[in-house]
């Protein structure tokens, strides 16, 4: 039996690059690994507080002004507080 807290080994043979940055679809079964550098960062400070470290990438595409793009920015990060309180 393996064992649950250890970090899964990503199948190499198997796996694909990917072409250009886009959402995609994940079916049951798929397997998904971070690229180096992208994995999330934990940081323990208490027994019973826990820090989460993750890099967080939008792009968005067309013809965006600069204050557009500002507000989605806040909208993004509204969003991501709230998720997370």
């Amino acid at each position: 039996m393996s064992d649950p807290n250890q970090d899964p080994v990503p199948d190499q043979e198997q796996a694909q690059a990917v072409e250009r940055p886009g959402l995609i679809e994940v079916h049951e079964g798929d397997k998904v690994v971070p690229a180096p550098g992208s994995e999330a960062a934990v940081a323990a400070r208490s027994a019973t507080e826990v820090h989460y470290y993750f890099p967080v990438h939008v792009v968005m595409a067309g013809d965006v002004t600069k204050e557009t793009g500002s507000a989605v920015e806040i909208r993004i990060w509204n969003a991501l507080y709230q998720a997370l309180s």
